[in-house]
């Protein structure tokens, strides 16, 4: 009997399982939870947030494009998972085929707090790029 958690899929949409279901698997569909810009921030930098439940594993999509928009369009991401005892991890992707690493233990007030604030949450991931 296997002691691994069980991979839930979850779709956003309709339109998400649609794709998932019966488009073709030769592109990269990806569907973003938040897209956060800080409009009052010099420059108006953006930020994508990601949301996991504790036993939702990260896609292939995920993966392969949160790290690449990173690089190439300068667009920092972070991946935030929701534990059953309400508190909080933010993660990467690593480099190993999709899993992540954390890179803090957060409760709800701090989560909040770094979401919040740029430059504490940019200060996170700049600290810990992928490894």
């Amino acid at each position: 009997m296997s002691t691994e958690p069980k991979v839930v899929n979850r779709f956003a949409s309709n339109l998400n399982k649609l794709v998932y279901d019966k488009c073709a698997k030769d592109m990269a569909v990806q569907d973003i939870d938040m897209f956060i810009t800080y409009y009052k921030v010099p420059g108006k930098p953006q930020i994508i947030i990601e949301e996991k439940q504790s036993n939702e594993k990260i896609t292939a999509q995920q993966w392969f494009n949160l790290p690449r928009w990173e690089n190439e369009r300068g667009i920092p991401y972070v991946i935030i998972r929701k534990h059953s005892d309400n508190s909080y991890t933010i993660e990467r992707c690593a480099k190993q085929y999709q899993t992540t690493y954390v890179i803090a233990f957060l409760t709800e007030d701090q989560l909040v707090n770094h979401i919040n604030d740029y430059f504490l949450l940019k200060s996170l991931i700049d600290a810990n790029p992928q490894s």
